[in-house]
């Protein structure tokens, strides 16, 4: 067997934080709804106020209220996702722990204090690579977190580069 490319780093909350933010950046489905909200959501607000404005309280301004709200809720969803997260991270039964990936050129193995997986490249459909390091996506709406700097140095980050690109056909670089 050959020498596996090898990345080390504890499991945290801003770990799962940074990941979330690069997958939500990076998702399709996302970027629909972030071009959405950024164009319904201020014309909603500006509606909205221009309703209540002319109208005030009274039961034809109400709507405005309700076009003002909703797009303030729209607008506080990154809050909302951020806490839930969180919320997760504390009930994960892996929460700061060392999470160990070998990288071999025929399968890939991970190993914290609590389990440990192996499993083919071919279960891995997608690579996206970003500044801060590294999803692993077996499907579209789950990944592994491998951040940058687990790697020992710049040349296992390059050798793990490498070997992704040739072992996934979706490999992608985020900016």
């Amino acid at each position: 067997m050959d020498n596996p490319v090898t990345a080390s780093f504890k499991w945290s909350a801003e770990e799962l934080l940074t990941a979330q933010r690069i997958h939500m950046r990076h998702s399709p489905e996302l970027r629909k709804f972030r071009r959405v909200r950024w164009t319904i959501v201020p014309m909603g607000i500006l509606g909205g106020g221009f309703v209540l404005f002319i109208h005030g309280l009274r039961p034809d301004g109400v709507l405005g209220l309700l076009c003002v709200v909703a797009g303030i809720s729209f607008l506080a969803v990154p809050l909302f996702v951020r806490r839930m997260t969180l919320r997760h991270y504390a009930r994960r039964p892996d929460r700061d722990m060392v999470v160990s990936w070998e990288f071999y050129s025929d399968h890939i193995s991970t190993k914290t204090q609590a389990s440990s997986s192996a499993f083919e490249w071919r279960m891995i459909l997608r690579v996206l690579q970003a500044t801060e390091g590294f999803l692993l996506y077996p499907n579209d709406r789950i990944f592994h977190w491998v951040p940058t700097y687990a790697f020992r140095d710049v040349a296992n980050v390059e050798a793990f580069t490498q070997l992704a690109k040739s072992m996934v056909q979706n490999y992608d670089l985020g900016a």
